[in-house]
């Protein structure tokens, strides 16, 4: 078994366990990035990426624009009055990328490596591998929202609805699609993929929906009953964050964190955005292991969760109150589109939206 000695170690190559690669070794971190599958791997995602996302992460990866979004509720239909906020791509080449670009600034990625044991203790952080026993002063988990390992060690288990996805051969949209009466508390999509493949898929906040019977509905309103299918998949989407970002010398970042917007369930943002904030505490430091995983937490709850916060308020309103949804969307449906579209573009947040009193004044104009 080969010993390697790091700064940190990160388990999970995914969006965020990337991203903190990419940060930290630009940084001039010595870092070691663990994952158990060979890049570039499969992963269902439908790969909108916002221009928030890319102004955060900052890579040399152009993914292709696509010119506008709807938004629809049954009848109501609504677009972008300005160019899409959202490019996409797929996972698979975006992951792996990125992971690329870490390895250009020195970091070591180890692929094809299951993670047998991890030992958090005030010295030093201990990883066992099948072939290699590593040290490391400090720990990022981002093994996303199904890994045990952030239970092992003291972190909360995250909350997550379920969404289905299907990939279907052909670009059959030229646009983002939503269409959030497509299934009860929840939305459908329809995404195209730079692979030239898309994305058709649903996702519900609440128990007890069949998303196989959703998903034949939503396809069949599509039109699409007859599309190939390329493969369908099930998977977790975290819909709150956890309440413990650091233990000792380790913090979970992006999915293992809880950290997705809980109105649009979008996740490259917080994924990227936490690990910046990871990196950036590491950098300060450095010398002192447990401090800069403290700094971590608090900039994540100074940082995001407010933010988080508020998006789960709005989260509860949209998917739990369909009828309060078509009211909005009846009579502010387009200055809604167009908040979310300067959400995602980077321009805006939601806290600033729903804290300036001159919103409020411009939807009650809208109404007389």
């Amino acid at each position: 078994m080969k010993e390697i000695s790091t700064s940190l170690a990160i388990i999970g190559a995914g969006a965020s366990g990337g991203a903190l690669a990419l940060f930290a070794s630009r940084l001039g971190i010595s870092t070691v990035l663990i994952d158990k599958e060979n890049f570039p791997r499969y992963k269902p995602c439908g790969c909108g990426v916002t221009d928030r996302a890319l102004q955060l992460i900052d890579s040399s990866l152009p993914p292709e624009r696509i010119h506008s979004a709807e938004f629809n509720d049954g009848n109501l239909k609504f677009k972008t009055s300005s160019p899409s906020p959202i490019s996409v791509g797929t996972r698979e080449s975006l992951d792996d990328h990125i992971c690329r670009e870490a390895i250009s600034y020195g970091a070591l990625f180890l692929q094809n490596e299951n993670v047998l044991s991890v030992i958090n203790s005030h010295e030093k952080v201990q990883i066992s591998t099948v072939n290699y026993a590593i040290n490391c002063k400090l720990l990022a988990v981002a093994t996303g929202v199904k890994g045990n390992l952030p239970e092992e060690l003291g972190f909360d288990k995250v909350k997550s609805i379920p969404a289905l996805e299907e990939e279907l051969a052909g670009n059959i949209e030229t646009a983002f699609r939503f269409d959030f009466s497509a299934v009860k508390g929840g939305y459908g999509w329809s995404f195209p993929k730079s692979c030239g493949t898309s994305s058709i898929g649903v996702l519900t906040t609440l128990k007890g929906v069949n998303l196989s019977d959703a998903l034949i509905k939503y396809k069949e309103s599509l039109g699409l009953v007859g599309a190939k299918s390329v493969r369908i998949n099930g998977h977790p989407i975290p819909v709150a964050p956890v309440k413990i970002f650091n233990v000792g010398r380790s913090i979970v970042i992006g999915d293992a964190a809880g950290l997705v917007d809980p109105l649009t369930f979008e996740g490259l943002y917080y994924s990227y955005y936490s690990a910046k904030l990871a990196a950036e505490s590491f950098k300060q430091h450095l010398d002192n292991p447990e401090a800069a995983c403290k700094q971590y937490g608090m900039k994540v709850k100074k940082e995001i969760i407010p933010e988080l916060k508020l998006a789960l308020i709005l989260s509860k309103l949209v998917y739990r109150n369909p009828r309060f949804r078509k009211y909005l969307f009846s009579h502010y449906g387009q200055h809604l589109t167009n908040a979310i579209t300067d959400v995602f573009s980077g321009k805006r947040k939601f806290r600033d939206e729903l804290l300036k009193p001159s919103n409020y004044f411009q939807l009650l104009l809208k109404r007389l």
